[in-house]
Formats: structure tokens, sequence, C-alpha cells
């Protein structure tokens, strides 16, 4: 088995966690895209906001930590939860400067 990864940790596909969970009654891991920053997997039922460093980290832009985050416009509150809509598997999760509009979730 794959080595699941702790919560609020992110990891590019193909990386650490990839590979599934450690128990058969753990859900599988969310994976979905960042944009920028690229395919990226959370542990399924982490908040938004328990990930927001790793994703800054992972596109190599601090102000996502803050940065009103959405997939299909709906701006995700902080904590929304992986693997619950409209933030799931094969979703792409966008950013947005304070400035920009989008319809909240």
């Amino acid at each position: 088995g794959g080595v699941t990864p702790a919560a609020g940790t992110v990891h590019r596909r193909g990386g650490p966690g990839a590979t599934g969970g450690a128990g058969p009654r753990q859900a599988p891991p969310v994976r979905f895209t960042l944009d920028p920053g690229g395919d990226v997997v959370v542990p399924d039922g982490v908040t938004l906001d328990r990930c927001r460093d790793g994703l800054a980290r992972l596109a190599g832009r601090p102000e996502l930590r803050d940065a009103p985050l959405a997939v299909a416009g709906r701006v995700l509150p902080p904590d929304h939860v992986a693997g619950a809509p409209p933030w799931v598997a094969g979703a792409v999760l966008t950013w947005a400067p304070d400035d920009a509009a989008a319809s909240p979730a």
C-alpha cells in the first residue's frame, strides 16, 4: 500500500500519498488541478484552510494563503472539504486577487 498524506499536506500527482490509503475505510485522496500550480493530491475531507500553506508552496505563490480560491467560479469558504462538490476529484481550483468577482459557494 501507499503512504497516506497527513491532513493539510499537498503532493504533486505521483508523489507521496498518490497511491491510496492504508485502511479499508479510508476514502481515496482527492486529485485535482491547481491553476496555476499543476495536479495535486489532498486527503479526502481535509479543509481548504488546512491546505492553503501547501498549495501556496506548490504554486510558488504566497498570496494563495489568503486569496479567494474557487471551482467553476464558486469561491470556496475556508471550511470547505475536499471531496465535497464542487471541490471533487478532477476539479480545477483557481485563484483570483481579492478584487476579482466570483460567486460564493
